[in-house]
């Protein structure tokens, strides 16, 4: 899912529990992070290696940066699954879409937050998208946006209580 906003992802999860009976949420930013680094091990991208690869991952793959190799640029999104999954089995967790979380985007980040933020100015987006080249598809790489924004870029995936 695309240009969606925060607001509109709420509105989502709303529905989604009316129909399943199950509890849905945004993840918090350090959840996010865990999962794309694969229960917390360091590495750069998401896909368990240290080397952005577009072969590997969508992304604007025709910058040179210092842990990239300059590849393909396909200027859309791809469908899910399009690559392999990272060792925990999540796909397109550095790539495709820039994922909403539930926290609040702030200058620091320590990864300590155990809950989501109810109300905030921004929120923050974690992971990088087609849109981007591999500086911003990096696993540590953040940003924060207004809750109402969309963009082409700007998609989501759920955490389940």
């Amino acid at each position: 899912m695309e240009q969606v906003s925060w607001n509109d992802i709420q509105d989502f999860i709303k529905r989604l529990k009316t129909r399943t009976g199950k509890r849905f949420r945004l993840p918090t930013e350090a959840e996010w992070e865990y999962a794309c680094r694969e229960g917390g091990r360091k590495v750069r991208y998401c896909n368990g290696s240290d080397l952005s690869n577009s072969s590997e991952i969508n992304f604007d793959g025709r910058s040179n940066y210092n842990y990239s190799i300059v590849g393909e640029y396909r200027n859309e999104t791809t469908p899910v699954a399009s690559f392999s999954p990272n060792s925990l089995g999540l796909y397109d967790m550095s790539e495709n879409v820039q994922a909403w979380t539930c926290s609040e985007y702030t200058d620091r980040y320590d990864g300590s937050e155990e809950r989501c933020s109810v109300q905030a100015d921004l929120y923050s987006l974690r992971g990088g998208s087609w849109y981007d080249g591999p500086g911003r598809v990096r696993a540590a790489f953040r940003s924060g946006n207004f809750p109402d924004s969309r963009h082409k870029s700007i998609g989501f995936r759920l955490a389940q209580d």
